[in-house]
């Protein structure tokens, strides 16, 4: 039976996240996962150890989730998404496909891996990865002959297209989108079109992108992405404001607190 004394360890264990003190945070998550073995806990538990950048660790913390719980589905996802930053795109191939081939996964987690594994077979097998985005787009075409006006299937077509380096046609897929009633996250669609101008260097344009998404809401990758584009422009303390924002959002966010010492430097 659970106990109320793991709850307390894990609220304990993220006040410890929170203070940047995360092995005394993962101690919290060993206590209770001796308490309550739950991937949940294993997950919170991999996030302090990718901060220690102990990667190995925290891979086999997945490890333990997938072969414990192998109904867990996130868990195929967080470890692709590590082996992917740590540029071992075979082996995050072949985690995504242990969720991909699983007769019981959630669709939403199993629509995720085919795309990430499609982008991963892109850094070491163009024609697998061509195959593979041909196969998405296919069978998102074949959803959207049903569902011709629905946000979902018309995103994922947008994002199927930008991530295969069709550019042009994403953006205008993601037009589409915008279009329909039922859109719930339009600042990440719209903040998707000006990724798609900053790609092309287009950066005025993409600027406007994202303010208009900000406008919205204060949407993470738009201010991260026009820190980029005004840093492309030399306009670096308006790039410095925006990535500030960033690390309001996200404060131990790597790769800001990178470009923002390397920021730093060129405005010296």
């Amino acid at each position: 039976m659970k106990s109320y004394h793991d709850g307390a360890l894990l609220s304990k264990a993220e006040v410890f996240c929170e203070l940047n003190r995360f092995e005394e945070a993962i101690e919290c998550y060993d206590a209770a996962l001796k308490i309550f073995s739950t991937g949940y806990a294993r997950n919170f538990k991999a996030d302090a150890l990718i901060e220690l950048e102990r990667y190995d660790d925290a891979l086999e913390v997945y490890d333990e989730t997938i072969n414990e719980e192998p109904d867990y589905d996130e868990a195929y996802l967080k470890k692709g998404r590590l082996l992917h930053n740590l540029g071992r795109f075979e082996e995050e191939v072949n985690c995504y496909d242990l969720l991909i081939n699983k007769d019981d996964h959630i669709y939403h987690f199993y629509k995720q891996a085919k795309l990430s594994k499609a982008i991963a077979l892109s850094k070491f097998d163009k024609e697998k990865s061509k195959n593979c985005f041909n196969e998405l787009l296919e069978d998102c075409n074949n959803s959207l002959e049903i569902f011709p006006d629905d946000a979902e299937y018309l995103e994922r077509k947008a994002d199927i297209l930008y991530f295969s380096g069709n550019l042009e046609e994403a953006f205008e897929w993601y037009d589409k989108t915008l279009k329909c009633d039922n859109v719930n996250n339009k600042e990440a669609i719209i903040s998707s079109k000006g990724c798609i101008l900053y790609d092309l260097k287009e950066y005025e344009r993409a600027i406007e992108y994202f303010d208009e998404a900000l406008e919205i809401s204060d949407f993470f990758y738009a201010f991260q992405y026009k820190g980029y584009c005004l840093e492309e422009l030399n306009r670096y303390d308006e790039a410095m404001k925006c990535y500030n924002k960033c690390l309001e959002i996200e404060p131990r966010n790597k790769e800001i607190q990178l470009k923002k010492s390397e920021l730093m430097e060129k405005i010296k």
